[in-house]
């Protein structure tokens, strides 16, 4: 699975599987519901795959002294963001979630240096 950080507090990093402990309702039902289609799943059809791991790329995620919990997660003040928390890929999207195809059967993967998304 995914185990990239996208939300640091003073006391716990957030990642993407703990999201639904922060959300509830109707929000939560559609987040959950959302993960019944693999859309990350090998298409099965020739996919040529190409991108940039080298260029600096934030948000890959968000650092505050605020702790989580719904409350604060639906305040209508919204939480203050002390840092915003980034990493490589391709000056917009992040190199995990670039590289993803690469573990398709059916893609031939190409890595090209400094270029932008776009």
């Amino acid at each position: 699975g995914d185990n990239r950080v996208i939300l640091e507090t003073p006391s716990r990093q957030y990642r993407l599987s703990d999201i639904p402990e922060l959300l509830h309702g109707d929000q939560r039902e559609l987040y959950l519901r959302s993960f019944r289609y693999n859309v990350t799943a090998d298409p099965g059809v020739s996919v040529d795959c190409w991108f940039t791991k080298k260029k600096d790329t934030t948000p890959t995620g968000y650092k505050t002294n605020v702790e989580m919990s719904s409350d604060n997660f639906y305040s209508p003040e919204g939480i203050e963001v002390e840092e915003v928390l980034g990493g490589k890929g391709d000056g917009t999207i992040d190199a995990a979630s670039l590289s993803l195809c690469e573990r398709w059967n059916s893609t031939r993967s190409i890595r090209y240096g400094g270029r932008c998304h776009g």
